[in-house]
């Protein structure tokens, strides 16, 4: 079995797709309820900030992924937005009026966006020739979702949704330091036939 295989950090690799999934498991269900019943929010200002996660989701990647690409290493990057979208994240705790979460927003969904798509690759490297074994370890993603839903959803039956904020800094932490556990796997160096390069340059015109 994958999990029983000493050269992949099987447990280490699902522990990051465990929380990353269970913050987006926090944050989809919860945050603009948050947003409208603690902090009296209206519709539109809830779409602001709502807006501002999709739109760095969009523009970051790409920036992270350039960067990945020119220093020829990704799981420092994954560490260091997974770190900065925590510290930006805790902002939270000193301003909640509506042109600080703007910002607190976009700041801490540009780092958190970045790292998954990195993330991904260093998966694929770690498994090799066990590539179609990937679900396997992407499984624990869906756990983490889903125990986050359903366990936040009778959580907050009991007590204040007030507390969310500190249940979504300590999942941003969680997923720094499972980004900690895992190592760089060098690229194969590959060579790319001219034909090929040709072929496509063809298919753009």
């Amino acid at each position: 079995m994958l999990w029983k295989n000493n050269d992949i950090p099987y447990w280490r690799l699902s522990s990051f797709y465990f929380f990353y999934f269970a913050f987006v498991g926090s944050w989809v269900p919860f945050w603009n309820l948050y947003m409208e019943q603690h902090l009296g929010f209206s519709p539109e200002a809830i779409g602001y900030i709502a807006a501002l996660v999709l739109a760095t989701k969009m523009l970051g990647p790409y920036l992270w992924g350039w960067l990945a690409d020119y220093f020829g290493t990704r799981i420092p990057i994954v560490r260091v937005g997974s770190l900065l979208a925590f510290l930006s994240f805790l902002a939270v705790f000193w301003r909640q009026d509506f042109p600080a979460l703007l910002v607190i927003v976009a700041l801490y969904s540009f780092f958190w966006n970045a790292v998954l798509s990195l993330f991904e690759v260093i998966t694929l490297r770690h498994l090799r020739e066990h590539t179609h074994r990937y679900t396997q370890v992407r499984l624990w993603g869906s756990v983490g979702f889903v125990v986050a839903v359903a366990g936040l959803g009778a959580l907050f039956d009991v007590v204040d949704i007030r507390w969310l904020p500190l249940v979504l800094a300590v999942i941003l932490a969680a997923i720094w330091l499972a980004s900690l556990l895992v190592d760089e796997v060098p690229a194969e160096p590959r060579q790319v036939s001219v034909n090929h390069i040709a072929l496509f340059w063809r298919e753009l015109n």
